[in-house]
């Protein structure tokens, strides 16, 4: 299941709620960044549930925060591809001939407490 809208966590707070309440509610949540995971909880904790005891979630972004509310996220070190992009549009406004015009970055899956293993979360589809 997909459900769109923007980066914020208004927005997701919105999208969990409808997810949420549908027969069949998802068990898991990928959010399309950290902003909209903290939606996540908050609609959750509305609904009276617990994450990651009802509803495992993860984020992407690595900001901050996601530290705070011990949330699973994926970091793409954006002080790093800042830093990338910052000197190849120099090279390129110096007159550069770049080497390669597209930079694929490493990802990490940074595990925090958001998440149970799906054996875990069995007793829920039954």
């Amino acid at each position: 299941m997909i459900a769109s809208g923007d980066f914020t966590a208004e927005t997701a707070v919105y999208c969990t709620r409808q997810l949420l309440s549908l027969d069949s509610p998802p068990t898991a949540i990928f959010a399309s960044n950290d902003q909209n995971a903290l939606g996540v909880f908050e609609a959750a904790r509305e609904m009276g549930l617990s994450i990651p005891d009802d509803l495992s979630l993860v984020g992407f972004d690595n900001i901050p925060e996601a530290a705070y509310h011990n949330l699973t996220t994926v970091d793409q070190f954006i002080g790093e591809m800042g830093y990338i992009a910052t000197n190849m549009l120099i090279a390129l406004i110096d007159g550069q001939v770049l080497p390669e015009k597209t930079r694929r970055m490493p990802t990490q899956l940074v595990l925090r407490g958001s998440c149970k293993l799906v054996q875990e979360m069995e007793h829920l589809t039954k």
